[in-house]
This record gives C-alpha cells, structure tokens and sequence, in this order.
C-alpha cells in the first residue's frame, strides 16, 4: 500500500508545458502577495514618538515596512532621518546602514519590548 503514494502536482508537471508551469509559479507567488495597510494619524503619531525616541537615547528599535508586496522586519539604531528624501538611516548590526522609507513604515517598537510581546 506504501507504493501508491500521492505525489500532487509532480505527477502532471510531465504533462504541462513550461507555459503552464510559469502560470502556476506566478499564481502560487500572487496568493503570497500583502497589501500595505492605511495608517490612521494616531498610528502615525505613535510610531513617530517611538522613533524619537528611540533616536534620543540610542536604543534599538524594530521597524517593520512594506517593501515588494511583503511586510519586512529590521532592527537597528536609527541614526538621522533625511528630510529630502523622507528616510530614516537605521544602523544594523552590521554596523551597515540602511535606509528605509518613511512612506513604508507599518510599525516600530522597541526592540527591547519586542520580545516582551512575543
């Protein structure tokens, strides 16, 4: 009985034409896809005092953004925040900074209450 397994989807790709295949790999890729959520100004507020703060006392904070139809997560020290370009330049651990779009930020939290949460 141990013979007749099913194997899904690996039985027909013989069958398929690459075609077909490119379809199921963008659908299967589509169903994975977030849309960015509408902040409410209170929200905005909020995440806005915790990044000062954050960058008033050096501490490490997790900033979760939009980016590529998925939610991401970043933890670092915010070190300035580029007026121009309306991007926070966050320090990582490895000492690297990266900048991240205000437009896209979702949530910030500090990472020492992150685990808190969790």
């Amino acid at each position: 009985m141990d013979n007749l397994r099913d194997r899904g989807n690996i039985k027909w790709s013989t069958m398929m034409l690459p075609e077909h295949r490119k379809l199921l790999q963008q659908l299967e890729l589509s169903q994975e896809e977030e849309s960015c959520p509408e902040l409410t100004e209170d929200r905005w507020e909020e995440i806005q005092y915790i990044i000062q703060e954050a960058m008033g006392e050096g501490v490490e904070v997790t900033l979760t953004f939009f980016a590529d139809k998925r939610f991401k997560h970043f933890t670092g020290k915010v070190k300035k925040f580029d007026p121009l370009r309306q991007t926070l330049h966050v320090v990582g651990e490895d000492e690297y900074t990266y900048p991240i779009s205000v437009a896209s930020l979702v949530d910030a939290v500090h990472a020492s209450r992150r685990e808190f949460f969790e």
